[in-house]
């Protein structure tokens, strides 16, 4: 992944644009290392459009994230065999890896929650001392 810092002076637009332009820049250093033609752009798309079958997400929904019409994401289903797209349809769908990630960001939330609440406590005792300043929560 690309490393990028705007100047301190930068327009908004700038700012906005430059984590692609690192990535961009990144990403044809790469094809150039290792020879011209070769993508894994196109690659990444496949997979993704097929782990959104995977996970049971409609053509449409595919498209859309694909960035592309329902159509367009159709030709991706012309590479596949009839088998593999046999094999492709009949995928349990599993919500397990789903369930994992979001106890975990529930956990660090919990976290982060009494963190907070321990600085803010903190912060109140500090402030404790002097009537003129505004108590925090």
């Amino acid at each position: 992944m690309p490393e990028t810092t705007p100047d301190a002076n930068s327009n908004p637009e700038s700012i906005k644009d430059i984590y692609n332009k690192g990535m961009r820049e990144a990403l044809v250093r790469y094809i150039n290392q290792v020879g011209e033609g070769f993508t894994q752009t196109h690659a990444l798309r496949h997979l993704a459009n097929h782990h959104g079958k995977l996970s049971g997400l409609t053509r449409d929904q595919r498209a859309l994230s694909l960035g592309h019409s329902g159509d367009m994401n159709d030709r991706y289903d012309e590479h596949l065999t009839a088998d593999a797209e046999i094999d492709l349809l009949l995928t349990p769908i599993s919500k397990e890896a789903e369930i994992a990630e979001l106890k975990k960001q529930l956990k660090h939330a919990e976290e982060t929650i009494l963190f907070l609440k321990k600085e803010n406590a903190r912060l109140n005792e500090l402030l404790g001392g002097n009537d003129d300043l505004p108590r925090i929560g």
